[in-house]
């Protein structure tokens, strides 16, 4: 009977711990969840700055590679609680690990195999990322420039706010007009 019940179960318990491994695309879809809250928070500028990169890399993976990344991601256990600092020391340390080697050619990329329209297709996927990257430059540049006068505009008001009132100077009363008669 105790054999009947583990036999039962085993195929449960198989299943549950499968159910627990994170794939890619999970740990990817959590991540953006993440961006898109921080991203929304003026105060989590530089945390969004940094999940936008771990984005960045969890696009180009390859599925076989988020194993490793993963289990070097996990050292700090939870993202989205990281300061933006180790945040980033955490993605240059684990970043290798999302990487494929790439000395092994693959199928697409076997010297003689590439045809012109596949080459050419790479070429404009190609351009296609830069022209996207150069727009997140931009977007960061200019989001920095509004960080910047904001904290500019803030360190103003609460100058102006600290002053004594004997350091304000009196609003000046209108001149009274003379009767021109």
């Amino acid at each position: 009977m105790k054999k009947l019940v583990l036999w039962a179960l085993f195929p449960l318990f198989l299943f549950s711990a499968m159910g627990r491994t994170e794939s890619l695309r999970n740990y990817q879809e959590d991540i953006q969840r993440i961006f898109l809250r921080e991203a929304a928070s003026k105060s989590q500028f530089i945390q969004a700055v940094q999940t936008a990169r771990l984005l960045g890399y969890l696009e180009f993976m390859e599925p076989e590679a988020f194993s490793k990344f993963s289990q070097c991601m996990n050292k700090e256990k939870n993202w989205d609680v990281l300061s933006a600092k180790t945040r980033e020391h955490l993605l240059n340390s684990c970043r290798t690990q999302g990487r494929m080697v790439s000395g092994s050619p693959g199928p697409l990329f076997a010297p003689g195999v590439v045809s012109p329209a596949a080459s050419q297709k790479q070429e404009q996927e190609l351009t296609f990322i830069k022209r996207e990257l150069s727009d997140i430059r931009e977007m960061v540049e200019k989001l920095s420039q509004d960080v910047r006068q904001n904290q500019e505009k803030v360190t103003e008001a609460l100058s102006q706010i600290s002053r004594t009132p004997s350091q304000i100077a009196p609003p000046s009363a209108p001149e009274q007009a003379q009767p021109l008669y």
